[in-house]
């Protein structure tokens, strides 16, 4: 619902809820609010490099958006809250409408009306701050035309319950006067702990102006504190008013005042500082340039710009140069003056740029605020906003540049900094364009989200010059089966004496760049590698395979036959070919290109296609491969090019995933040689597939379309697969690439196009990306690759959507004259840690003599300077007070490098507008971790009385004090999700008052109470059965029981929430009766033990297993139960083989009915070991690189070194303080001759030595 208040009668009208349809509509005549672009018909302000959303208001001519304002947390939840007004409703009565955060379809806003038509009721809105220090922000309105435009602010004080009736109002002296021109909190001017107000009255005494400050108080009243007058008649003082924070550093914040009417429209803006008994005399004078600038028409607090912990001011000017506009920084300091730091310009003539100026926040959350400067005058008054990033040396360029929709829609008139609306810790603004779509006015809200930094995590070479290594990269799912996907990198040598090899890198938590597998091409010039793919499990065995294509394998008399070379995945997978396809015939290259394509006849086996472009003189034709339990190389389906324009049919193949919606994978290929426009085939999947094509897509002239293909996962929620195709020689190699949605009916136009600049030849590969920033929409990768030009090639991360723009939000930029981004592959989440990563090749085939490279890039990566928070989560199972903190590291945290000295971890409260108070809390020494993780302590748990909220972030501090890095801002809460004890001894008796009910009493420190059912059923369940009596006591008599038989049940609760598992009272017990479960660690395995009394009915044992502080539960075994017992029962399972980690097992009671009950839950912790270890290193032999691994149980010193079968020390590894847990050491011996040597680790009591082969 929603609320209008009139303020003639301050009746309260109670309306309806807003019900968007599907489409996106309103069912009534309020407003909708958008995600992405808006309505039909409408392009969105581009580009999109923040997140975007949009509320539409809908009644005509009634200016929505004119003014915006961030409200601060006025109802308390934790999330800030926003204002916007619309002061041309209802010939100019009025509205002003209030949202409580988050900005989402489901808000519903307060509104209310002004008291008569042409008061401009909402003509300005603001923050007031806290007035009355009740803990709730408060929020200030003006109406500059009430009563002959005397004017009127409205003040209304935030609590838990918004009433929306105004708690105080302040009305102009004399009509004319406009007071309520301006609004805004003044900050604490008299350092009394209680927000200040100041409002402007730009009309007062011919147009000299006036300013009112009101000082906040428990009883604040509306008689003005401290006036400030305006010097000359149509000065306009008053025009525009803001905090400015504490300019100068005396601990008093400070207020500014503009006059844009001052000496012929030259323009002014007033500082006056706070202090105890703050004066009405003006502390620093600013000015504009010339006449006709009205400088000074905006003004407003930035933040601070340049990290120098002085708040500090913006100035616009909206009429320079005519009407071009400029905007104006000035710094605090200990000593301000009235000189402009730095000096932003429109871009053209009638621009009006510098009309509405903000800070907007610390989006990027680097320690620097951010500005805003709209010139709703661009273009034909389509209006734009731009974003300027803070910095210690502001650049004069924009960051972002964000144009409106259409023309005169006024975009930009309004600015303002909008705070936390969605508790993500990320800082929004907001931006109005009141005169779109005939003056209903759009408010439009942007959140930067984007973490780009261009350090990749790992880089692999084989170091050898012009060997073309990473001329071919691709994910190959879970080779080894140990649930971390894999990839493989192709050193091509095609031109070469060598014969290449295919490097095979394996997943895991622990990565490093050394190859586990290594595979040598068996025929010189054999193309090699030309494509790889991973196939899925072709075989059915639980892992992932390989297959590689040579197109240029030549047999006996068979010149460039072909061949296709397929290795099956396993726990100790070999470099030996399973199966091996060649091609039809001489010249045919079959292998030139070859994919995964998913399940496509849906028999549980992956299938693949491979493709001969050259088969019959140059037809090409493709070939598809059923996966099976024995695989015969014998294709299932074929594909000929037809006799025309079929030049490279199937030059490139990939899966489709499954476009068109019936269950089954779908396939395609493309032939972009046809007709220099290129072509890509798409196949259904089916039951009984066929080889007719089902979609054909046509490039435009000179595209090429097909270059390169890949399915897309489903970009825009619809449920539907979808697909990325490059055409990277469009309009003379600009380039493009274009994404296909799906549906049950495939369109054959593209839905969203993505086009490059000259020569960048975007769409030179095409992947899916994974969910990169965690949406829940698939994303993106399309490259740039030129060629020839240094520092040009670009890896492009479109983020997907409902309404997916074309605007790239992550970059990565080349290295040099490397080929970057000649190849690229989508891993999957390659490390666990549960995001998306992906690799980037650079085969360097120039002239530069270069090794060629891949990067590995993390999702979130560590970035150059600044640490990135991964995530922060509630430790689980434990009573509560306690957050895990995941975080990056700085580029500085590495071997050799002293500037780093600390990473401090600390805590604030929102501190809304006015900025956080941070407390350190922690402070972690850096080891050159990739990652890092640290639990700390909470003041307070999430419960139904409090959100628990604060907000943290991770500083990495230098040795020079002077140097700091502060990561992005994560909000988290901690959760008591420790359960009470099941009730023991719960029994029941029948007597002359009812039934009595008795139980042993919890040792539970937070224990709430104990909640007592009742029911005529063993069955029940808990959650929808309301309980008989809630107490503390340990007895409880049941004076009304029902008739017939009667079973009682009790379960404990917190003070948090959590329940007990249920216990029945013993007298008419329920199915099972559970008194043991048990797990244990044995080497590498868990053993579970548990133990029945008695059992009714009980069909089976489910053992079920999740990851600890995951949500889902596996199933991994079922022992059977036995049925009926009266007598003790004993169990066992073992989970053989578990990785490192933390795991919660528990067990399904399954009844003959299929009814199930759940044990109680056991931990198990496998993150530190229970044995010191050493392990043979691996590979060994090996040359010249190994790792070795070994294990500590508690903390120790390290020893561990290398020796020669003299006994002479040839190498120190280690030899240090570590803590608890599995490390891995590499160990480089090239320095070494061949030979057989020694290591030797010392840790503690302990040692152990093993032998190793080094073979050069």
């Amino acid at each position: 619902m929603y609320v209008v208040v009139t303020f003639v009668t301050l009746a309260a009208v109670t309306f309806p809820p807003i019900d968007l349809d599907v489409s996106g509509n309103t069912q009534d005549t309020f407003s909708e609010l958008l995600t992405g672009s808006a309505g039909t018909g409408h392009e969105p302000p581009s580009p999109d490099a923040v997140s975007r959303k949009q509320i539409i208001g809908q009644i005509p001519g009634g200016g929505f958006g004119a003014s915006v304002s961030g409200a601060g947390d006025i109802n308390g939840d934790g999330l800030d809250d926003f204002i916007i007004g619309a002061p041309n409703i209802s010939s100019d009565k009025g509205r002003v409408y209030i949202y409580l955060g988050p900005v989402r379809a489901a808000s519903v806003p307060y509104v209310i009306d002004g008291e008569n038509a042409g008061d401009l009721f909402g003509s300005a809105v603001a923050i007031a701050g806290d007035l009355n220090r009740d803990g709730f922000a408060d929020i200030v309105i003006g109406a500059k035309g009430f009563g002959s435009s005397a004017g009127k602010t409205y003040i209304l004080f935030g609590g838990e319950d918004i009433d929306v009736i105004p708690d105080l109002t302040v009305t102009g002296q004399t009509a004319g006067d406009l007071l309520g021109c301006s609004v805004s909190s003044a900050g604490d001017v008299n350092l009394d702990t209680f927000t200040d107000l100041i409002i402007g009255s730009s009309g007062y005494n011919s147009s000299a102006g006036r300013a009112y400050i009101l000082l906040g108080g428990a009883n604040m009243n509306n008689t003005p504190d401290i006036i400030l007058n305006g010097s000359n008649a149509g000065d306009n003082f008053g025009c525009s008013v803001s905090l400015t924070g504490d300019i100068n550093g005396d601990t008093y914040e400070d207020v500014i005042v503009g006059s844009s009417g001052h000496n012929s429209n030259q323009g002014k803006a007033e500082i006056f500082f706070g202090g105890a008994a703050m004066n009405s005399t003006a502390d620093i004078v600013m000015l504009g340039e010339s006449a006709g600038d009205y400088f000074g028409h905006a003004v407003a607090l930035a933040g601070d710009v340049n990290g120098d912990y002085y708040a500090d001011v913006i100035v616009g000017a909206y009429g320079y140069s005519s009407n071009r506009g400029r905007a104006y920084i000035y710094l605090g300091s200990s000593q301000p003056d009235n000189t402009a730091d730095f000096t932003f310009t429109g871009e053209t003539a009638g621009d009006y740029f510098g009309f509405a100026v903000s800070s907007a926040g610390d989006m990027r959350s680097g320690g620097y605020s951010d500005i805003l400067i709209g010139a709703h005058g661009y273009s034909g008054n389509t209006g734009r906003i731009y974003v300027f990033s803070g910095a210690k040396d502001i650049s004069p360029t924009p960051r972002e540049k964000i144009t409106g929709e259409n023309s005169n829609s006024y975009f930009g008139y309004s600015v303002a900094m909008g705070g936390n609306f969605d508790g993500d810790g990320y800082s929004s603004f907001m931006a109005g364009a009141h005169n779109y779509l005939s003056a209903k006015g759009m408010v439009y809200f942007y959140k930067n989200m984007t973490v780009s930094g261009n350090s990749p995590d790992y880089i692999f070479t084989d170091g050898k010059i012009n060997a073309e290594y990473s001329e071919t990269i691709s994910g190959e799912g879970d080779l080894n089966g140990d649930g971390y996907p894999d990839f493989a990198v192709v050193s091509a040598l095609f031109t070469s004496s060598d014969t290449g090899k295919i490097y095979i890198y394996f997943g895991g938590p622990l990565l490093d760049n050394v190859a586990d597998k290594i595979i040598k091409t068996p025929q010189h010039l054999s193309y090699f590698g030309v494509s790889m793919s991973s196939s899925g499990d072709l075989n059915g065995d639980g892992f992932a395979d390989l297959i590689v294509g040579g197109n240029q394998y030549s047999t006996a008399n068979n010149t460039n036959r072909g061949r296709v070379w397929v290795y099956l995945g396993g726990s100790n997978m070999d470099t030996i070919p399973d199966l091996m396809i060649d091609g039809e015939a001489a010249l045919n290259h079959f292998g030139v290109s070859v994919g995964h394509i998913g399940d496509v006849n849906g028999d549980g086996y992956g299938d693949f296609m491979a493709s001969a472009y050259n088969y019959g003189g140059g037809l090409g034709r493709i070939y598809l491969y059923y996966g099976g339990a024995v695989l015969d190389g014998v294709y299932d389906l074929k594909s000929t090019g037809p006799a025309a324009n079929g030049l490279s049919w199937g030059r490139r193949i990939s899966g489709a995933g499954d476009v068109n919606g019936d269950g089954f994978a779908d396939a395609m290929f493309s032939s972009y040689g046809y007709n220099s426009q290129g072509r890509v085939y798409i196949l259904y999947g089916g039951a009984a597939m066929d080889s007719v094509i089902d979609v054909t897509l046509t490039g435009e002239a000179s595209s090429n379309l097909g270059i390169s293909l890949a399915s897309a996962g489903d970009v825009n929620g619809d449920g539907y697969g979808d697909i990325v195709v490059g055409a990277s020689t469009y309009s003379s190699s600009t380039g493009r690439a274009y994404i296909y949605y799906g549906g049950s009916s495939m369109s054959t136009s593209a839905s969203v196009t993505l086009t490059g600049t000259s020569g960048s030849r975007l769409g030179s590969v095409v992947s899916t990306a994974g969910d990169q920033n965690n949406d829940g929409y698939s994303d993106i990768l399309v490259t740039s690759s030129p060629n020839s030009l240094p520092n040009t090639s670009l890896v492009q991360i479109y983020y997907g959507g409902a309404n997916m723009d074309s605007q790239a939000d992550i970059i990565r930029s080349s290295y040099g004259y490397d080929l970057f981004a000649s190849s690229a592959a989508y891993l999957g989440d390659i490390n666990g840690d549960r995001m998306p990563d992906y690799i980037i090749g650079a085969p360097d085939r120039s002239n530069s003599n270069l090794a060629g490279k891949a990067y590995l890039y993390l999702s979130y990566a560590p970035q150059t300077l600044v640490p990135k928070i991964n995530y922060i989560r509630d430790v689980p199972g434990d009573d509560g007070g306690q957050l895990t903190v995941n975080w990056l590291r700085i580029g500085y945290d590495v071997p050799g490098d002293t500037v780093l000295s600390e990473y401090t971890i600390e805590r604030t409260l929102p501190g809304g507008i006015f900025g956080n108070a941070w407390e350190e809390i922690a402070s972690v020494t850096p080891r050159f971790n990739v990652r890092y993780s640290y639990t700390i302590k909470t003041p307070v748990d999430s419960n139904a009385k409090t959100s628990g909220v604060y907000y943290y972030r991770i500083v990495a501090r230098g040795a020079d004090k002077n140097d700091y890095w502060i990561s992005n801002m994560v909000p988290a809460y901690s959760v008591d999700n420790l359960s009470p004890l099941p009730v023991q001894y719960f029994s029941s008796q029948p007597g002359g008052n009812g039934v009595t009910l008795v139980w042993k009493e919890n040792r539970e420190s937070d224990l709430y109470g104990y909640y007592i059912y009742r029911s005529s059923n063993s069955h029940f369940n808990p959650d929808s059965l309301s309980p008989i009596a809630v107490t503390r006591d340990t007895t409880y008599t049941d004076t009304a029981p029902l008739e017939g038989s009667l079973y009682y049940f009790i379960r404990a609760q917190d003070k948090n929430g959590n329940f007990s598992s249920v216990v029945s009272n013993s007298n008419n017990p329920l199915p099972v009766e559970l008194d043991l479960f048990s797990a244990r660690i044995n080497g590498k395995n868990v053993v579970l033990n548990w133990r029945t009394q008695t059992e009714i009915n009980i069909y089976s044992f489910t053992v079920e297993r999740k990851v600890y502080g995951d949500v889902k539960w596996d199933e991994i075994g079922e022992v059977q139960g036995s049925m009926n017992s009266n007598s003790p029962k004993r169990y066992s399972f073992t989970d053989y083989g578990v990785l490192p980690g933390k795991y919660i097992y528990r067990l399904a009671i399954t009844e003959t009915d299929g009814y199930k009950t759940y044990s109680p839950e056991a931990l198990i912790d496998f993150g530190n070991p229970q044995i010191y270890s050493l392990s043979q290193n691996y590979p060994n032999p090996f040359n010249p690189l190994t790792t070795i691994e070994f294990s500590l149980p508690a903390a120790s010193a390290v020893k561990i070194a290398v020796y020669d079968m003299l006994g002479n020390r040839v190498s120190e590894l280690l030899n240090e303080k570590r803590e608890a847990g599995y490390y891995s050491l590499p160990f480089d011996a090239s320095a070494l001759p061949s030979g057989v040597y020694v290591y030797r680790i010392e840790a503690g009591e302990f040692t152990s030595v093993k032998k190793m082969t080094l073979i050069k």
